[in-house]
């Protein structure tokens, strides 16, 4: 998080970020050697955690509905040569995307993405809680599942749901409905089908933005393939993607 003078510095000169950010795992430990030579990591002259440079994407600017007078962006990751970083997601699908170009074709790709909203009993913020990882937040449901589509269960997590529609819609995002999945307090969002970076890049700021919004709300989200909550079932992600052929634009002689 960047003061407003700073982040337009950063948007003219990047931003340093530490390399290790790419050596944890899903439970923040590192899983390379961090501090030795290369440190496990293909990066070159950012090894043995050295800085990378962010520079940030100002397409992706959104300003935040729920947080006072907050942006989001996304940034670009390049070495301290200039060069990108290599195993950077957003460098790698960007480079797909070019190799597709080059071939005549686009991509286009619709999400549908299942996850579980519950009701926050305890966040488990104790000191004695805190180790890593921590232990999980304790929940309960905000309906019964077990009845896929049905208007009852839709309306018990109408006001949830309402609640993220009206948020997710200003952010500009392409929702395209919201629903009650088969397992209990599941849910499922699609989106209208986009192309290049835009599904990844939404995919993104969708995730972080449900879970911040529930949290603000009494809620916890979890996109979990398969939490570890009694009588849960497994939430998907379905990609929908297709390859366009792009035909070059006719002009009269």
């Amino acid at each position: 998080m960047l003061t407003a003078r700073n982040f337009l510095a950063a948007l003219e000169r990047g931003h340093a970020v530490v390399s290790t950010l790419f050596a944890f795992d899903t439970a923040n430990l590192p899983a390379f050697p961090v501090f030795t030579g290369r440190g496990g990591l293909p990066l070159g002259a950012a090894g043995g955690t050295g800085d990378l440079l962010m520079v940030p994407d100002p397409e992706t600017f959104r300003v935040l509905p729920w947080v006072p007078a907050t942006g989001w962006i996304l940034s670009d990751l390049y070495l301290p040569d200039g060069a990108p970083v290599p195993i950077a997601p957003r460098y790698i699908y960007r480079r797909a995307l070019e190799d597709l170009r080059r071939k005549g074709f686009g991509s286009m790709v619709g999400l549908e993405v299942e996850f579980y909203v519950m009701k926050l009993e305890d966040a488990r913020l104790r000191p004695e809680q805190s180790g890593q990882p921590p232990d999980p937040p304790l929940v309960t449901l905000l309906s019964h599942g077990f009845q896929h589509l049905a208007e009852q269960k839709i309306d018990e997590m109408q006001p949830i749901l309402e609640t993220l529609r009206e948020n997710l819609e200003a952010l500009g995002l392409p929702i395209r409905s919201l629903e009650t999945e088969w397992g209990p307090s599941q849910c499922e969002v699609t989106f209208e089908p986009e192309t290049g970076l835009a599904p990844a890049d939404d995919m993104l700021l969708f995730r972080s933005a449900v879970k911040q919004i529930c949290r603000r709300h009494g809620c916890h989200a979890t996109f979990m393939c398969w939490p570890a909550v009694k009588n849960v079932y497994a939430s998907g992600w379905h990609l929908h993607q297709c390859c366009i052929r792009w035909r070059a634009a006719r002009t009269r002689s």
